[in-house]
């Protein structure tokens, strides 16, 4: 009975521990990244690590720009294409892909008239007849 409460006890302090943990990232300084299983291990000036694919490297702790936690993939908004709404967006995202910019037309620019705005005549109240 005791070893399963220790069993119990020791998976829930586990759990939320695994759920949060945030895989490594190795980014070399010629630019390629690695996404690892595990820390890495450093060893005699080297380090040596295990990607997520399963393949063991070992590389010179010169050639590595940085150690660190891997970003989390930022969510990308999905539209409809038939949706109306959604058109604009869509097609300002197929630009985007494409590397194309767009013109935008220029803010209009109020001119002055050639000649004076006409006012309209005031109207004078009549009076009233006294009776």
């Amino acid at each position: 009975m005791d070893t399963v409460l220790w069993t119990l006890l020791l998976f829930s302090l586990w759990l939320p521990q695994a759920a949060t943990a945030q895989p490594t990232r190795i980014l070399m300084k010629d630019g390629t990244s690695y996404v690892l299983k595990e820390p890495p291990q450093f060893k005699g000036g080297r380090i040596v690590f295990t990607t997520i694919d399963g393949s063991v490297l070992s590389v010179k702790q010169d050639d590595v720009q940085s150690i660190g936690v891997a970003p989390n993939p930022t969510p990308t908004a999905r539209y409809k294409p038939d949706d109306s709404r959604a058109l604009g967006a869509i097609t300002r995202d197929e630009r985007e892909r494409e590397h194309k910019t767009a013109e935008i037309a220029p803010k209009p620019t109020q001119k002055s008239s050639p000649t004076p705005k006409k006012r309209a005549p005031t109207k004078t109240p009549t009076p009233r007849p006294k009776s």
